[in-house]
């Protein structure tokens, strides 16, 4: 008896109307039923400050970066603009290489000789240790820098140095 309730003509209508509703007011319920209040949505505040530039110090400034710095602030001031509506960041990174445990330096070398050639930055040979994080790798040379390998060029110019030749 219920499923010939819920499969009649008549209740199939009335689902599929109250569905459509439900999905109507969902999707825009406001605009349907006239609604005319507004509704705040918290997307978090504004940052602080207002303006983040981040700037590295061009290479012929002859000051430092806080000297920059103080340079733009004032230059930023004398344009009207607030300090406290603007933070400046120097976007310089520096690597200490002194000390390089714990760095692998994946290479490739064309040849055992130039591999056996390397020398720290204080000019030694590298350690058995040093070798054993950066082992030699053969470069692969049997490509030409047409991306074609060295056997098919070769291969090529016979045919060519046969037919012309």
């Amino acid at each position: 008896m219920m499923y010939e309730m819920i499969t009649s003509k008549f209740s199939k209508k009335f689902w599929g109307i109250l569905l459509s509703l439900l999905l109507a007011i969902g999707m825009g319920g406001g605009y349907l039923l006239n609604s005319t209040n507004a509704y705040a949505v918290d997307v978090g505040t504004n940052p602080t400050p207002k303006v983040d530039i981040a700037v590295n110090v061009p290479a012929d400034y002859p000051g430092t970066f806080e000297d920059f710095k103080d340079d733009m602030t004032n230059a930023l001031k004398k344009q009207g603009m607030n300090p406290d509506d603007f933070r400046i960041t120097s976007t310089m990174t520096s690597i200490d290489t002194t000390n390089l445990d714990g760095w692998y330096v994946y290479d490739h070398y064309y040849s055992q000789a130039s591999y056996n050639n390397l020398r720290t930055s204080d000019g030694q040979s590298l350690s058995a240790e040093q070798k054993k994080r950066q082992p030699f790798r053969q470069a692969d040379t049997s490509y030409d820098q047409s991306g074609k390998t060295k056997e098919e060029v070769s291969i090529k110019e016979a045919l060519v140095d046969k037919k012309y030749g």
